[in-house]
């Protein structure tokens, strides 16, 4: 489980309260990373296959298309954003790097 907290409340309270749980994942997260402008979250977990959810900060919902049902990502062992966020790269315990073209971002 990731938890979503408001920066103020982090700041102005000693027990600030989740805006949002992101329970996508079924096991132990493993990855936490945030893009160049902070707009996407990547999650990711080794334990089990296909473990990787990109959440939209901003509307605070997970991507519904990603990964996608046919991609088989393996176990996930990292991942990360091009610095303008143009592409994710995604590597697996298999050996495979899969490249993926982020098409909000015009500048990769």
């Amino acid at each position: 489980i990731v938890n979503l907290y408001s920066n103020n409340d982090i700041h102005n309270t000693n027990t600030p309260k989740p805006l949002k749980e992101i329970s996508n994942l079924t096991t132990a997260t493993s990855h936490v990373k945030f893009n160049h402008d902070s707009q996407i979250l990547g999650i990711s977990s080794f334990d089990l296959e296909n473990q990787l959810r990109l959440v939209h900060l901003p509307s605070a919902t997970v991507f519904s298309n990603f990964p996608a049902v046919n991609e088989p990502l393996n176990h996930v062992t990292d991942f990360d954003f091009s610095p303008h966020s143009g592409f994710l790269a995604v590597g697996s315990r298999s050996g495979r790097v899969l490249l993926y073209r982020l098409n909000y971002y015009e500048a990769a």
